[in-house]
């Protein structure tokens, strides 16, 4: 299992937290909903540190990997890592 990460409109996935379908968005921070509820019931997350996540890219068919960084559960900055 994984939770959903909505980054920018795009849909990704990490396996970083509990993994239970959650959706987790990343504005100017890192918002948990719980899977079947609805964006006004998010929890901030306070998150500090790096956040993984990844897709494949359904434009370019082509698998991604990216980094966030959060410092006192404030979005920084987010990063595509290189080709594996």
């Amino acid at each position: 299992m994984y939770d959903t990460v909505i980054f920018n409109g795009d849909e990704f996935q990490t396996k970083q937290f509990n993994c239970k379908l959650d959706t987790l968005h990343i504005t100017t921070r890192l918002l948990r909903v719980p899977l079947e509820e609805e964006l006004y019931d998010a929890e901030d997350m306070n998150f500090h540190g790096e956040m993984n996540f990844y897709r494949d890219n359904p434009q370019t068919r082509r698998w991604e990997e990216w980094t966030a960084r959060f410092v006192n559960g404030n979005f920084i900055a987010a990063r595509k890592d290189k080709k594996l």
